[in-house]
C-alpha cells in the first residue's frame, strides 16, 4: 500500500501571496503522538524503529516548546530544538540537510519545561522497499 505526504509551504506579507506544494509517496508510513507533561526531562517515548536512509519526508512538531533528542537521552545521536507550533519539515530534494542523521531504534527522549504539557507529533514516509 502507497503512502503519501503532502506539505504546503506559504508566504502572505507585503501583499504579496505564494504558495508551493511538496507531494512525496512510498511504500512505509511512520506515525506516533506523545503527550509530554510539563517538568518533563528526558521522557522516554517508545517509537517504531526510522531507518533515516529511507526517509522521503518527515513532519515533526509539539504543541509547545521542547527538546528531542533520538536513542539516549544523555548522549543522544541527534537533538532537535522545537518551537511551539513551528514544525521541522524536510524532504528529500530539499535544499537543506536532514537534521535527523542516525536511525532511531525505538526511542526518543523529550524535554519540556515550557509551562504546560505538549503533544508531540512525529509523521514520517519511507521507503522499505528492499
Amino acid at each position: 500500500m502507497p503512502y503519501g505526504g503532502t506539505l504546503t509551504i506559504s508566504f502572505d506579507g507585503g501583499g504579496t501571496t505564494k504558495s508551493d506544494t511538496i507531494t512525496k509517496s512510498s511504500t512505509g508510513r511512520v506515525s506516533w503522538e506523545e503527550s509530554i507533561a510539563d517538568s518533563s526531562s528526558d521522557a522516554q517515548v517508545n517509537c517504531p524503529t526510522v531507518d533515516v536512509s529511507e526517509m522521503v519526508m518527515v513532519y515533526i512538531k509539539s504543541t509547545q516548546d521542547v527538546t528531542l533528542e533520538t536513542n539516549d537521552g544523555a548522549a543522544p545521536d541527534d537533538t532537535l530544538t522545537l518551537k511551539a507550533n513551528e514544525p521541522y519539515v524536510w524532504w528529500t530534494d530539499a535544499p537543506f540537510v536532514n537534521k535527523l542523521t542516525t536511525d532511531i531504534t525505538t526511542h526518543v527522549f523529550i524535554t519540556n519545561a515550557s509551562g504546560a504539557a505538549a503533544t508531540v507529533t512525529f509523521e514520517a514516509i519511507v521507503d522499505t522497499t528492499p
